[in-house]
C-alpha cells in the first residue's frame, strides 16, 4: 500500500524530528526507554489518521 507507507515514513519522520528536539535532555531519552514513545507515536497516528480522512471521504 503506497499510501500507508508515506503514512509510515511521515510517522517515522515525525517522530525522529521529535527526538531531535527533544534529545537535548537526556530525561526524555530515558523516557523512550520506559515507552513513553509509544503515546507520541500514537499521536502522530492518530494526527496523521485524522488528515487522511479529511483530505479524502472514505469509501465503504
Amino acid at each position: 500500500h503506497r499510501t500507508h507507507d508515506e503514512t509510515h515514513r511521515r510517522t517515522m519522520k515525525a517522530v525522529e524530528e521529535k527526538q531531535k528536539t527533544l534529545s537535548k535532555s537526556s530525561s526524555y531519552h530515558d523516557m523512550i526507554h520506559l515507552g513513553h514513545d509509544e503515546t507520541i507515536l500514537n499521536v502522530i497516528v492518530a494526527t496523521l489518521d485524522t488528515m487522511g480522512a479529511q483530505k479524502k471521504p472514505r469509501s465503504s
